[in-house]
C-alpha cells in the first residue's frame, strides 16, 4: 500500500532520548551516537538511518532491537544537516555527507577502542542510509563483514529523476520544501543536489561488495524502485547475497507486518551468517517488535 505524506506524518512517532556522546565530524559538527551492547557481544553493527530522519524513528529501533537479539553491539547515529540530534542544515545534506559521517563514525569508533577485539563490522541501514553503507562497504571490503540494506537508493542519476518527476517546478524555482521527522520544513536546493546525485552509482562499485549482503525492498516502493535494486543485486559478485522483496510494500513500511517481515528476515539470515550463540537465544525469543 502506498502512504501519503498525511499518513507517513501521523503515523511516524518519535522515541526521543539524547544521544550517548557527541563526536565532531570531519566537517566540525557534532554527531549524536547511541551505544547500545548485548550481554556476551559477538559483533558490532554501524545503523544509519534515512533522509530527514533519525535513529530514533521506531523503524530504526526494530532494527536495532532485532540486531541486539542476535548479539550485536549496535552503534546508531544521527548524520548530520538532517535536523535531527545533530548539526547541521537540511540544505546542506548530500548523499556525500551521509556516507563521510557513516566512515567518520566508524574511525572514532576504531580510535576508541571498540573495534580492538573485532576489526571487522557489520553496516546496517535504511533508504539513504542504506545507500551509504553499501558505498561504505564498496569502499572498505576489507573492514566490513556484512551489509544489510533495506530499501537502497541505487543511483543518484534515478532519484533525482523520480524528485524531478515529483517536484516539476524544482530545478525552476531553484528549490523545493520538505518535511522532515520533527515536522519541521527544510528547503532543498536544486542545483547543490543534482550536482552531488550525479556523482553516485552502486551498479559502478557493485563487484566490491564480496562479503554476505541482504539487500530487502517493497514491491511498491516508487522512491527506491524495486526494478532498481533487482538490478543492483544481480551486479553484486555470485556467492553470498541475498534479495528479498517485501510484499505490497512502498518506501515508508508503515503498514502492520512490514517492519516485522524486515526484522524476521534479518534475524533468519544473521543466523544463517553470522552463526549465533546459544545464549542468544532466549533474548531472540523475547525480542518485542
Amino acid at each position: 500500500m502506498v502512504s501519503s505524506a498525511k499518513d507517513i506524518m501521523n503515523r511516524v512517532r518519535l522515541v526521543p532520548q539524547d544521544p550517548d556522546w557527541y563526536i565532531r565530524n570531519s566537517s566540525g559538527k557534532k554527531l549524536g551516537i547511541w551505544f547500545d551492547e548485548p550481554e556476551n557481544p559477538r559483533g558490532v553493527a554501524f545503523l544509519s538511518h534515512g533522509t530527514l530522519a533519525t535513529a530514533r524513528q521506531p523503524e530504526i529501533l526494530k532494527i536495532k532491537q532485532a540486531l541486539l537479539a542476535q548479539g550485536i553491539t549496535v552503534i546508531s547515529f544521527d548524520a548530520s544537516n538532517h535536523q535531527n540530534y545533530s548539526e547541521g542544515s537540511g540544505e546542506e545534506l548530500t548523499w556525500e555527507t551521509h556516507l563521510q559521517d557513516l566512515k567518520d563514525v566508524t574511525e572514532w569508533a576504531k580510535d576508541d577502542g571498540y573495534l580492538y577485539l573485532r576489526p571487522k563490522y557489520i553496516v546496517a541501514g535504511r533508504s539513504l542510509g542504506a545507500f551509504a553503507c553499501l558505498q561504505h562497504a564498496a569502499n572498505n571490503p576489507e573492514e566490513v563483514s556484512h551489509v544489510i540494506a533495506l530499501s537502497p537508493p541505487v543511483t543518484g542519476k534515478k532519484t533525482l529523476k523520480i524528485f524531478e518527476k515529483a517536484f516539476p517546478r524544482w530545478e525552476r524555482e531553484g528549490f523545493i520544501t520538505m518535511t522532515d521527522v520533527f515536522n519541521n520544513i527544510v528547503r532543498t536546493p536544486y542545483k547543490s543536489t543534482a550536482k552531488d546525485l550525479k556523482q553516485h552509482n552502486l551498479l559502478k562499485v557493485a563487484k566490491n561488495l564480496t562479503m554476505p549482503v541482504l539487500l530487502m525492498n517493497g514491491d511498491y516502493d516508487s522512491t527506491t524502485p524495486h526494478s532498481d535494486v533487482e538490478e543492483l543485486f544481480k551486479k553484486i559478485p555470485v556467492g553470498n547475497k541475498t534479495f528479498v522483496t517485501i510484499p505490497y510494500a512502498d518506501h515508508f513500511l508503515l503498514e502492520p507486518g512490514d517492519m516485522e517481515l524486515v526484522c524476521s528476515t534479518m534475524q533468519n539470515w544473521l543466523e544463517e551468517n553470522l552463526p549465533i550463540q546459544p545464549s542468544a537465544n532466549k533474548a531472540i525469543q523475547q525480542l518485542d517488535l
